[in-house]
């Protein structure tokens, strides 16, 4: 493995070529985020936030509910990534939760669109606002009924409504709709806390 110093802010690990293809690992010194570069010929680009988001929580959904959370508003943007990526030239753009990592990603056929976003979606990766709406909005909620009579209505949520739609009701990463209601925002805020650190991240760029 080859480590060498790269332009001081930067330590390259390791870089290998195949066919006309060639892989860079590097280590930003300061926040220890590593850093994969996928060079080869391509007519799209594109790059990924990939957290270890190990389950803490067996079919609480905690991580899931997170990626669910993140995109709903940052420090800097306050509103929706949905929103913002509505203004933008993508071929791709989605965020996944597994049993052992959260990805967020974004691929377009334009290189210059993808360096216009990677500081929007980093901003909103490593400082969500995780407010207390967004969590009701894409965890669980109760809503009453419109006449104001204190009947009560279905349940309602993003993941909610998304897990109680599969065929057996729950997955081990992604929770289960009936344990829903035992997430809090302040649960979902700790686990961010500990696990969206730069040097708990793998950041990939493929492109030219």
């Amino acid at each position: 493995m080859e480590s060498r110093t790269l332009n001081n802010d930067y330590e390259l690990l390791e870089t290998f070529q195949k066919d006309k293809e060639t892989w860079s690992y590097l280590r930003h010194k300061k926040t220890g985020l590593e850093i994969a570069y996928h060079q080869y010929e391509t007519q799209e680009s594109g790059f990924s936030f990939t957290f270890r988001t190990p389950v803490e929580d067996q079919y609480l959904g905690t991580s899931h509910v997170l990626e669910h959370c993140v995109l709903m508003g940052s420090q800097k943007y306050d509103v929706s990534f949905l929103d913002l990526k509505n203004l933008t030239c993508f071929s791709n753009f989605n965020a996944e939760t597994g049993s052992y990592n959260t990805r967020y990603f974004f691929f377009s056929y334009f290189e210059e669109e993808c360096m216009k976003v990677i500081p929007i979606l980093a901003d909103y990766v490593f400082f969500p606002r995780l407010s207390e709406e967004a969590f009701m909005q894409e965890c669980i909620r109760v809503e009453f009924d419109a006449k104001g009579d204190g009947r009560k209505k279905e349940a309602v949520g993003v993941v909610y409504n998304e897990l109680k739609a599969k065929p057996d009701g729950e997955t081990f990463s992604g929770g289960t709709y009936y344990l829903l209601q035992k997430l809090t925002v302040q649960r979902i805020r700790e686990y961010h806390r500990k696990y969206y650190r730069p040097d708990n991240c793998l950041f990939v760029f493929n492109g030219n």
